[in-house]
């Protein structure tokens, strides 16, 4: 078995919509993890016009549990994964990093 597989984590409009779509053009598999269902489907749904598999997954990336949960269903649908590509958004502060909560940076 020869096939390129990914994970994308974080696709939404953006950068990981064009990320997802640019490998599904190059033969990648895919799993895609969001938290919005509705917008990962269709995001799966134009990579698989493109000659591809496509999985999206509901996950938080913010949270441990639902990332590892994820994770193993990514696995258990595309084999093994060769790329993962992190590009989920966090939080966003304009008084500096000296200004937030420990508990904030454990996220």
């Amino acid at each position: 078995m020869n096939e390129k597989t990914a994970v994308i984590v974080g696709v939404g409009t953006g950068m990981g919509r064009s990320i997802a779509l640019s490998l599904a053009s190059k033969g990648w598999n895919l799993a895609l993890l969001s938290r919005d269902a509705k917008r990962t489907g269709e995001i799966c749904h134009e990579a698989e016009a493109k000659g591809i598999k496509c999985f999206p997954i509901v996950a938080d990336a913010m949270d441990e549990g639902s990332l590892n949960e994820a994770m193993k269903e990514a696995k258990k649908r595309l084999g093994r994964v060769g790329a993962l590509v992190y590009n989920a958004g966090g939080f966003f502060t304009l008084d500096g990093i000296e200004s937030l909560s420990l508990d904030l940076l454990d996220k």
